[in-house]
């Protein structure tokens, strides 16, 4: 018999047996029993009434050797809400497990969550930053920064608004004054440029719209919002089907731009030696939510895809999009070697994988379309590969 922490309270649970809602996995997760885990991978990817996996239970309560178990499995699932397990972690102050689930950074919540055993409830739009924010776990706000800064959920409000304005603590007080040493670090962020769609780039370099910080804001609230993607993903790349997707964070208050050409403009043109010395930007977004290894994807430039791929692989933009569906369409095989390992299995928000996208830029949008099918295969054939080593076989 063994404690495991299930919805904020401390029951007994024997570790091998089902209840109503949560299965053996789960509990096993919750207690971090490993080897009790391990016997139960049968029930991977299933979820709770709270759409929860067994992985999100592990980052809740901080169980490691778990969460290195299930992430290859359940990494980046979310229930009805939308709520991660690096959201999970985040909010519990679990830094080690936050540290191996930044594949999921980037993402937000779809409605309103409660949190503290429903002592606290946030909108939607909410990142795993935002809930760090408002917890003052400052060693999660460092890690998560350069992969979430300015991002903003659907009420405008940014990770500095959350640690001043939301701080609370673990039972669920209000804490008027704040985190300051919090504080402190995310004040920054509301002095940033931010990046507007930019016209089509000159032949040599790109050229650039900087809009102030006093900009008003062009956010739109989400309950009259159904967006569509108008600029392409490359000059060179023809522009993908464009799906209609709620997208949470609609306003282009997303990356601190320097005057000089950054990150996302040397990936975007293959400039490698630009690339090596700006990597301390990665997880920096474009103003539709694009990162610079998804810039590098859609055109194919393979050296760049490499040396970005270990920050900024499982991130996706506005419209759900990842990096590997940006290779997918533009039929760049190589590009698309090095993602399958990361993002095979992530789904854009019509729910289509990169194996979706290639097909359907074989038969729609891509000149050609030979390439784009024989991309489509090797999607599908190390899908298959995967499925050999599913969770029974350990």
């Amino acid at each position: 018999m063994k404690l495991a922490i299930i919805r904020h309270h401390e029951v007994p649970l024997q570790i091998g047996e089902e209840t109503m809602f949560y299965t053996p996995l789960m509990a096993a997760a919750a207690a971090n029993d490993l080897e009790a885990a391990k016997r139960s991978l049968e029930k991977v990817c299933e979820k709770d009434e709270e759409g929860r996996t067994a992985l999100s239970h592990a980052a809740e309560h901080g169980s490691l050797e778990c969460v290195r178990l299930l992430a290859r499995w359940e990494s980046c699932f979310h229930g009805g809400f939308g709520v991660t397990a690096l959201m999970y972690a985040a909010y519990s102050g679990r830094l080690s497990c936050v540290h191996e689930l930044l594949s999921e950074a980037g993402m937000q919540t779809l409605a309103r969550t409660s949190w503290c055993d429903g002592h606290i409830t946030f909108g939607p739009g909410i990142t795993a930053l935002m809930l760090a924010a408002s917890r003052g776990h400052l060693e999660v706000i460092q890690l998560l920064m350069p992969y979430e800064r300015g991002m903003t959920d659907c009420g405008d409000h940014s990770a500095l608004w959350y640690a001043t304005c939301q701080a609370h603590d673990s039972t669920g007080k209000r804490l008027t004054d704040g985190f300051i040493d919090v504080v402190q670090l995310l004040k920054d962020e509301t002095k940033s440029f931010y990046l507007r769609k930019a016209p089509p780039p000159a032949p040599h370099y790109p050229e650039i719209v900087i809009l102030s910080s006093d900009t008003p804001s062009t956010s739109t609230s989400l309950a009259n919002s159904s967006y569509l993607l108008i600029s392409p993903p490359s000059p060179t790349v023809p522009l993908p089907p464009t799906p209609v997707a709620p997208i949470l964070s609609p306003c282009c208050r997303r990356l601190e731009k320097p005057p000089q050409m950054g990150l996302i403009d040397a990936a975007r043109l293959g400039q490698t030696d630009l690339v090596k010395l700006r990597l301390h930007e990665i997880g920096f977004r474009d103003a539709d939510g694009r990162t610079a290894l998804m810039w590098a994807a859609s055109n194919g430039h393979y050296d760049c895809v490499s040396l970005l791929k270990d920050g900024e692989a499982g991130l996706q933009d506005d419209r759900g999009w990842t990096a590997l569906m940006y290779a997918a369409w533009g039929g760049h095989v190589g590009c698309i070697r090095l993602l399958l390992n990361f993002e095979a299995y992530i789904q854009n928000y019509n729910h289509e994988f990169p194996m979706d996208i290639a097909e359907i830029a074989a038969r729609e949008g891509s000149n050609d379309a030979a390439r784009c099918l024989y991309c489509a295969q090797l999607i599908r054939n190390y899908d298959w590969e995967r499925t050999k080593k599913r969770p029974d076989s350990l």
